[in-house]
């Protein structure tokens, strides 16, 4: 937890000094450039229908492997109210992800496809040894790290990291490792 708040405090003082630096309407181009006030929503649509689209593979995933999985009290409760919780995580982690080393990856590797590349194979290698999240969090932070260099808007990505991890949790990693299925790190061997 102490590291976890010594980072968040080094990320943003570096905005503060991003800030400092660039004081000429600096303000709201800081927040653009991290994406929390985004002009484009032009990418709105294709990040929405692969997320349907996803949403859609999983769902049939869930029922053609796991149906007796859904016959559990509240299932669907249980998904909707992790759902809710979640979608201050994923702006958390979207924020950190694209609003921080996206942004700095950017600035020194300067392609956008290598940017992706980078940024989702970091978020894969925060998510191992979890052998269901790691890949996933790998294609996630690629292709959100490319959308985000297109449209700066953190809000598309939560909305789908929301119902795709949330997903991902219930429709394939809880039914192959139980309750433990989205630990990460040390603790998803325990």
């Amino acid at each position: 937890m102490i590291a976890v708040v010594a980072i968040l405090i080094l990320i943003f003082r570096s905005w503060q000094l991003y800030y400092k630096e660039n004081k000429e309407n600096a303000g709201r181009k800081t927040l653009e450039h991290i994406g929390i006030q985004p002009a484009d929503f032009s990418q709105a649509l294709p990040i929405l229908l692969l997320t349907t689209i996803s949403f859609g593979v999983m769902i049939a995933i869930f029922f053609t492997f796991f149906p007796e999985s859904s016959q559990k009290p509240d299932f669907w409760k249980k998904f909707y109210i992790q759902l809710k919780g979640y979608v201050i995580w994923a702006f958390i982690q979207q924020l950190l992800l694209q609003g921080y080393f996206t942004n700095r990856l950017e600035k020194a590797l300067k392609k956008r496809w290598l940017v992706a590349l980078v940024a989702g194979t970091l978020f894969g290698i925060i998510h191992l040894p979890n052998p269901v999240l790691a890949p996933t969090t790998f294609i996630f932070g690629a292709g959100g790290a490319y959308f985000f260099l297109r449209s700066r808007n953190l809000y598309l990505l939560t909305i789908c990291q929301s119902i795709l991890g949330t997903a991902i949790k219930y429709f394939i990693a809880n039914p192959l490792f139980g309750n433990g299925s989205m630990r990460v790190g040390p603790g998803f061997l325990d």
